[in-house]
C-alpha cells in the first residue's frame, strides 16, 4: 500500500564540518556551500540546524548555504512531500467517494480520465514515483580572487 503514499517524509542526517570536502587547489576561505539533490518527486523543504533554509519544487534541486551556517556538529533534514495523484488513485481504485464539491459534477477534461457519467476517474493511473531519487552532496565553494 505505499506506493499509494502521499503526503511527506523527512531524510534526516548529521554530519561534521570537517567531512565537507574543499578543494586542495584553492588557498581562500569558504565563503558558501552548494547543496544539491539529484531528483526529487516533487518538492522538498530544506531544514539545516533547525532553521529552514528553502523549499524547492525543481526542475533543479539546490540551494547555497552561507559558510556561516554550518556548525562544527550538523543536522541536515530533507522533507520530501510527493503531489495528492497516488491518493486520488488509490481511492478510486476502491471506489472510495472523495470527489465532494458544491456546484460541480467534476467533468474529466481528457478522454482517458473519464469513468462513468463523464466523471473524472484515476483508477486506470499507475502511481507516480515518490521521494528522494539519487545523491545528495554538499560542496565548499571559494571565491575565485581573495576578496
Amino acid at each position: 500500500s505505499y506506493q499509494y503514499f502521499s503526503g511527506s517524509a523527512v531524510y534526516k542526517t548529521s554530519f561534521k564540518k570537517s567531512e565537507i570536502a574543499t578543494s586542495i587547489l584553492s588557498s581562500n576561505k569558504v565563503s558558501q556551500y552548494l547543496l544539491e539533490i539529484a531528483a526529487v518527486n516533487e518538492s522538498v523543504t530544506v531544514i539545516l540546524n533547525g532553521k529552514k533554509l528553502a523549499s524547492l519544487i525543481g526542475p533543479v534541486f539546490q540551494v547555497s548555504i552561507p559558510a556561516t551556517l554550518l556548525l562544527t556538529e550538523n543536522v541536515l533534514e530533507l522533507s520530501v512531500s510527493n503531489s495528492m495523484a497516488n491518493r486520488i488513485i488509490d481511492l478510486d481504485k476502491k471506489k472510495i467517494s472523495w470527489k465532494k464539491f458544491n456546484n460541480t459534477n467534476f467533468p474529466a477534461r481528457l478522454p482517458q480520465n473519464r469513468g462513468a457519467g463523464g466523471i473524472f476517474d484515476a483508477s486506470k493511473w499507475q502511481p507516480r514515483a515518490s521521494g528522494m531519487q539519487g545523491p545528495v552532496t554538499l560542496t565548499a565553494i571559494t571565491p575565485l580572487f581573495n576578496e
